[in-house]
């Protein structure tokens, strides 16, 4: 699979911007896609494998990376997540940032949400701050992907979404 996000945070706290995660019995734990994780610094991307059987409390193998950068509150950024079945990697403003062997071959495949603005429904650390040209491939992106996504410095803005997460909840506004 594949991500490519473009985002702007309004605050250096730990946030998720997307996720695939609920509870309940056919639903679990799949992926996070998140900032500002104090174990995992900058940008960070959590998959978890098949071996897990989706109802949450199952353990599961996962495969963390990150940017291990310090993000700015204010700043576009480009990330690309790329996952091939033997790799995770992590490109930021297309460079390659992390490249790891994830020790599994295929991601959890639970019924839960993909959601954005935060990882699952309860989430207590929503993303504050603006997210544009998001997209979800079901397929990695050959290395030219992720260099090609960042041929300017930020996003074309003629419509994105722009989130404001309070303690349990978020909500977003189209702009543009």
């Amino acid at each position: 699979f594949s991500l490519v996000v473009w985002f702007k945070t309004n605050s250096n706290n730990l946030q998720n911007l997307v996720g695939k995660r609920d509870f309940g019995p056919t639903n679990g734990h799949q992926y996070q896609f998140f900032i500002n994780y104090t174990p995992f610094p900058g940008i960070g991307s959590n998959i978890i494998s098949d071996a897990n059987s989706c109802p949450v409390g199952i353990a599961a193998e996962t495969s963390y990376i990150n940017s291990g950068e310090n993000i700015c509150q204010g700043r576009w950024y480009c990330a690309v997540i790329t996952f091939d079945g033997l790799q995770h990697k992590i490109y930021i403003n297309g460079i390659l940032k992390q490249s790891v062997a994830s020790g599994f071959n295929s991601m959890s495949r639970c019924n839960s949400e993909l959601r954005f603005g935060n990882w699952w429904q309860g989430d207590l650390i929503p993303y504050s701050g603006i997210m544009d040209d998001i997209r979800w491939y079901n397929r990695p992106l050959n290395e030219d992907g992720p260099r090609s996504r960042n041929l300017r410095s930020s996003p074309r803005l003629s419509e994105h979404v722009s989130f404001r997460g309070g303690i349990g909840s978020s909500s977003c506004s189209r702009l543009g």
